[in-house]
């Protein structure tokens, strides 16, 4: 898998933190950024999926109540 960004753009990116971590320390610092990263868009993800899963839910149901309101207050048309 392709680096997130080199240890050169890492240190520039880290400034005076990074002073004193080697080269490898950067790298498993950016590849743990990167993991948290990942994680969090999928939970966040997951979270938009649940919130259109229950709009969608609702707007069935208020489409359901609405036709069941109108067949109530609608004189029935049929020929007795």
């Amino acid at each position: 898998m392709k680096p997130v960004m080199s240890v050169e753009e890492a240190r520039k990116l880290l400034g005076e933190e990074a002073d004193g971590m080697t080269d490898d320390e950067i790298e498993r610092l950016v590849d743990d950024f990167d993991l948290m990263a990942r994680y969090a868009l999928q939970e966040a993800r997951k979270q938009l999926r649940k919130d259109d899963a229950m709009k969608l839910a609702n707007l069935t149901y208020d489409i359901y109540r609405e036709e069941q309101q109108n067949s109530s207050t609608t004189p029935d048309n049929r020929e007795k």
